[in-house]
């Protein structure tokens, strides 16, 4: 069987540390669900509620619902948005997002759309403005990061290992404030890995087993299948590996969490 685990809106929670985005860090403190947060800083609470929104800022929208539809296209414009990316570079990544469609029970029909063509880059230029003037704490995190550069004389330092980079394109601003987020990730991952790895060693299970990949912020182990009790407890020690909570030592309170999964192949992985 397959173990899974991957760690959760790892960018998001890196920057609501290290950014400490008033907006972002307070949702993930409160419990709250930032894409929904953003989907009410750029249509509104009004909309929301409208489009059947509870007015829990802690729970999705039901599925197929309109809510959830502006929550999804929040989540896709604050995703292009995290470093800086011009209107009409977001526009291309938001308008070529591919959704799976699912059928009235929720499951997978094997078709995908394309929800958000229709969207141009006037349309996100004013999601920018209602967003910004409702999280104005994203626009001084990034003048902070292309300041920092300066300061050091054309690198930058990612946080958890101390790693440099090079010139980063000449202080391209998109380089610039993404850095530190990635490589951090990176890191954090080693960290993970090694963690990952004196828990569940190559050959674990004999021949074949034990880590088969490793993605930006994922892990797979594959392991022999020990019955339900044992296959769950392993795949709790993989979620308890990849979570690194709250990190003090950098000034981290933002929790550093983990999703897993269990399958038999990896289509059932998702």
């Amino acid at each position: 069987i397959l173990l899974a685990g991957d760690m959760k809106q790892a960018h998001l929670r890196i920057i609501a540390n290290e950014w400490r985005v008033p907006s972002l860090r307070d949702a993930y403190l409160q419990g709250h669900d930032p894409y929904l947060v953003t989907a009410g800083a750029i249509f509104g609470e009004k909309d929301l509620r409208r489009g059947g929104w509870s007015g829990d800022w802690g729970k999705k929208p039901a599925d197929g619902s309109p809510a959830a539809a502006l929550r999804q296209a929040a989540k896709t414009y604050l995703l292009a948005s995290l470093y800086a990316a011009r209107p009409d570079t977001k526009q291309l990544v938001v308008a070529g997002t591919e959704e799976e469609v699912l059928d009235s029970a929720g499951r997978p029909t094997g078709e995908t759309r394309f929800p958000y063509l229709d969207i141009d880059a006037v349309m996100v230029s004013r999601w920018d403005d209602d967003w910004h003037a409702a999280e104005p704490g994203w626009k001084r995190a990034w003048a902070s990061c292309e300041a920092t550069y300066r300061s050091n004389g054309g690198f930058m330092y990612e946080p958890v290992l101390g790693r440099r980079s090079g010139n980063l394109n000449d202080g391209e601003a998109n380089d610039v404030v993404n850095f530190p987020i990635l490589a951090g990730e990176a890191s954090l991952m080693r960290l993970v890995e090694a963690r990952v790895l004196d828990a569940f060693p190559f050959e674990v299970d004999g021949e074949g087993t034990g880590m088969v990949a490793q993605t930006h912020d994922g892990i797979v182990i594959e392991v022999k299948d020990k019955g339900p009790e044992e296959n769950a407890r392993r795949l709790a020690l993989l979620g308890e590996c990849m979570t690194m909570g709250a990190i003090p030592a950098l000034g981290w309170d933002v929790k550093i969490e983990a999703d897993v999964h269990l399958g038999k192949n990896w289509a059932e992985l998702g």
